[in-house]
């Protein structure tokens, strides 16, 4: 057995943090499982652990992780980002006055346990800046008379074992949800709250300069160095209000990063014929993060595409696109990437939005359109903003309820609220 104490942020020439300990966890092949509840989550603490968590899955199949939205500690960033793990995520709340507010991270292996207590949250501080301390105890299963384990797996039972009704699984409809409801805030906003406001005795009224400033009393510590392989992304403002996702260590484009994607088939097909009472679906499409996988709620996926549900199973439908002129492509994208994934993030990635160069814009969020031909064939058109038709179509959605809106009209009511799109 290993008892370790971490510390982080204060004694910086040790250079010690919970991120690293994690880290090395992720990258133990020792640990086919990793468990987690924590209170707080940010972009930049997901996002730093994000490729040791898609990397860990070559030996880690069992993953939960359960994070708290209390106190707008979590930001809806983080929770897109969390999506992107693709591993079973619950956000935990309860309407008591109570908060939700442990921060423990488990591994376990077919011998080895190490199991990390203390202070720090799913953020970019906690995992790496702010002064924090943990403990991390390791144990080999077989030879320690040690079970802190299942002493905390038995505790939080049946959060982190089984159904509680203070979990909702996480998905793009409950981060609209909780976001609409006003329990979770942008990162942006998150960040505010928690920033130190420091006064200098320039700023102090007549009465008050008889006091030293607040810097002056206490001074500035700095801050830790983030530990190496944690290599959070940020996100950046342009002044349009686009937002993208750059890398910390170099300097924002102004364009969202694009995924490696795999293409979709293409292939010929003959036209395809619709009529004034066809089915359309009218949607922004949400992000920053990784938004040209377009994620829909469970009823868009279920009616509308008509696709499955259950986790693991996959939904194949043919796309076509449409120009504002009404030309439609001779070629058929064969969308196979529909999987729904434990994460139950029901996307689809046309070809038109995965080819698009424009920086992702909040403020203006892009806009696709499907036609329904029948279950399993869709014409669509793709715009973004600064186009006469990009303004017809935000006026179709401006009625819609949500913070990512989309609608259900039919083709002779979309005919007559966008001139601009010759279908």
């Amino acid at each position: 057995m290993e008892i370790r104490f971490i510390g982080q942020g204060y004694n910086r020439a040790s250079g010690s943090s919970v991120a690293s300990a994690i880290i090395d966890s992720l990258n133990n092949s020792s640990y086919n499982s990793f468990k987690c509840l924590v209170a707080f989550a940010s972009h930049t603490g997901v996002s730093g652990l994000t490729q040791h968590i898609l990397d860990s899955k070559t030996h880690i199949n069992d993953f939960r992780v359960i994070v708290g939205i209390d106190q707008f500690g979590t930001s809806s960033e983080a929770l897109e980002s969390l999506i992107e793990w693709d591993v079973e995520t619950f956000v935990f709340y309860t309407n008591q006055r109570i908060i939700f507010h442990p921060k423990i991270y488990l591994f376990e292996g077919n011998d080895l346990v190490s199991v990390i207590i203390g202070s720090n949250n799913l953020t970019q501080s906690g995992l790496a800046q702010n002064i924090e301390g943990a403990i991390q105890i390791s144990y080999n299963k077989n030879e320690e008379d040690l079970d802190v384990l299942n002493q905390i797996i038995d505790y939080y039972s049946p959060i982190l074992t089984g159904d509680s009704p203070y979990l909702r699984a996480l998905d793009t409809e409950l981060i609209e949800n909780l976001v609409a409801n006003g329990k979770v805030k942008d990162e942006a906003n998150r960040r505010a709250q928690y920033t130190k406001e420091v006064e200098t005795n320039n700023e102090l009224n007549e009465t008050e300069q008889t006091y030293p400033a607040i810097n002056d009393l206490f001074g500035t510590l700095p801050l830790q160095g983030l530990p190496s392989g944690f290599s959070p992304t940020r996100l950046t403002r342009g002044s349009s209000n686009e937002t993208s996702d750059t890398n910390s260590s170099t300097s924002g484009s102004g364009s969202p990063a694009t995924p490696i994607l795999t293409p979709p088939i293409i292939a010929t097909s003959p036209g395809w014929t619709y009529n004034d009472n066809s089915n359309v679906l009218v949607a922004e499409i949400g992000g920053p993060s990784r938004w040209k996988q377009i994620s829909f709620a469970k009823r868009n996926f279920e009616t509308f595409f008509e696709l499955p549900t259950a986790v693991g199973t996959n939904g194949d439908i043919n796309l076509k696109y449409i120009d504002t002129a009404g030309n439609i492509d001779a070629n058929v994208e064969q969308i196979t990437s529909a999987r729904v994934k434990a994460s139950r993030n029901f996307n689809l990635e046309p070809e038109k939005v995965r080819e698009c160069t424009v920086a992702y814009n909040r403020a203006h969020r892009p806009i696709i359109v499907f036609i329904k031909i029948n279950s399993t064939d869709f014409i669509y058109h793709f715009e973004t903003h600064g186009t006469q038709l990009y303004n017809e179509l935000e006026q179709v959605l401006v009625n819609a309820n949500g913070v990512i809106k989309r609608t259900e009209i039919t083709l002779n009511e979309l005919r007559q609220s966008c001139p601009s799109l010759s279908i």
